[in-house]
């Protein structure tokens, strides 16, 4: 059986990277025509194929709404997926979605693959090193950025995040506590420092004294909570916090997970608030307090936002749009003993 071609049998051909690949074959101006011309005769003496959905609708406009999504698989974006994909079955669009694990060359390959599909809106959640990519789409499609504000597109439709860490702080600080630790992530965008700001934010205008060592900056990830969690837990005698908040979904798994492994109880020993809710959490003893952020209907309104661009292009209105967040309380907090 003869193996089929690859972008990566076609780089290594030319002497390119894989991303220059892709970019010529989805005719980028990113790319000089010298080059396009060599990968092209390339591709087709090795019989490189596009997708099939790339050669099937390639060049018209469509009724396709293209999601780049950082990961279907978690709570918060599968919901703003669903969101997105509701609104667009009431505007008689189909949405494809894909997920790029925040990881820039995935996210490139598929925005050059995708692109040239002609679609009605591209809506993505981005990475910080594809602006260059994300303008050059945005100046042949609406462009739509979810979760993330790289100033680039029609709108930005992103949750307030300083005033849903400020939910959470007055929450503890109402319940008398002053000492509270932070795991916040390293992203280099706006999320991290948003966050991390609306916690300064809250602490100062509460007139809580401020102290550093109990923000811990890590990876968005579960291992990264679970990091941050033992690198403040196994020196609690030292930093002597009450409570406990994590900025995002995974981050808050693996602060749960730290909080078992030195065997605390929660809330006896910590406060602990989480981010992003989860059916599971009401099935945690104590059930988890949650900030948790409006994903379906943040996903449904970027749909709305591009489908009323279509329908009246030339009307203009803010750039970003924030959405607040909500604490749900439940068991994990109480009063400082």
């Amino acid at each position: 059986m003869t193996k089929r071609a690859t972008l990566a049998d076609i780089a290594r051909k030319v002497g390119v990277s894989e991303s220059t690949v892709s970019r010529a074959l989805a005719g980028s101006d990113l790319i000089s025509d010298d080059t396009k011309i060599r990968i092209s005769r390339v591709a087709e003496q090795l019989g490189y194929q596009l997708p099939a959905l790339a050669r099937a609708i390639r060049g018209s406009r469509t009724q396709v709404v293209l999601h780049l999504t950082e990961s279907p698989t978690l709570d918060f974006h599968a919901r703003l997926a669903q969101g997105l994909h509701e609104a667009s079955l009431r505007n008689n669009h189909l949405l494809v979605t894909h997920q790029s694990f925040l990881d820039h060359f995935t996210e490139e390959q598929y925005l050059q693959i995708l692109a040239p599909l002609a679609p009605a809106g591209v809506v993505v959640t981005p990475t910080s090193s594809n602006l260059p990519l994300l303008r050059a789409i945005a100046e042949k499609y609406p462009l739509i950025t979810l979760d993330r504000d790289v100033e680039v597109g029609l709108h930005a439709v992103l949750l307030d995040n300083k005033q849903a860490m400020r939910q959470g702080i007055e929450h503890l600080v109402e319940l008398g506590h002053t000492r509270i630790a932070l795991l916040v992530g390293k992203d280099p965008m706006t999320v991290g420092f948003e966050r991390r700001q609306g916690y300064l934010d809250s602490l100062r205008a509460l007139h809580v004294p401020i102290d550093p060592s109990l923000m811990v900056r890590e990876d968005f990830t579960e291992a990264g909570g679970y990091r941050a969690a033992r690198d403040l837990l196994d020196h609690r005698t030292e930093h002597h916090f009450t409570a406990m908040m994590a900025t995002n979904g995974d981050m808050t798994i693996g602060m749960l997970r730290a909080i078992r492994d030195v065997g605390l109880k929660v809330p006896q020993d910590l406060s602990v608030i989480g981010f992003d809710d989860s059916r599971y959490h009401t099935l945690m003893d104590p059930p988890l307090t949650v900030i948790t952020q409006p994903a379906f209907e943040m996903g449904e309104y970027a749909a709305n936002l591009l489908f009323e661009h279509l329908e009246h292009p030339t009307e203009t209105s803010s750039r970003v749009r924030r959405m607040p967040a909500s604490l749900l309380l439940r068991r994990s907090t109480t009063f400082l003993r």
